[in-house]
């Protein structure tokens, strides 16, 4: 926000410098409106979707997580077990 805010300032001081120089030429004014009016909206949509891709990548990031949390659960639940197995048929030998 605040670089959309300096770029706005930035646009208005060129404002009043072309009104200052180019009070005679209409065709110069209208030119930069237009100009200046499409980088405001380019920027605004460029941090739109940096934003949006900022939040995708941080649910990705997440997703991520949660599968090798997943994963290394079901890795500890599988060597319990295996060693469950492996103390019960132990016992069974020595008996």
């Amino acid at each position: 926000m605040e670089h959309i805010a300096d770029l706005t300032t930035k646009t208005q001081d060129i404002c009043i410098q072309l009104l200052e120089t180019c009070v005679n030429n209409g065709r110069v004014l209208r030119s930069y409106y237009l100009f200046s009016g499409q980088l405001l909206r380019d920027e605004s949509e460029g941090l739109i979707c940096k934003e949006r891709g900022q939040a995708i990548e941080k649910e990705f990031k997440k997703m991520i997580i949660t599968h090798h949390q997943r994963k290394t659960q079901y890795d500890v639940d599988f060597e319990l077990q295996r060693e469950r197995s492996n103390t019960s048929g132990s016992k069974i030998r020595e008996e």
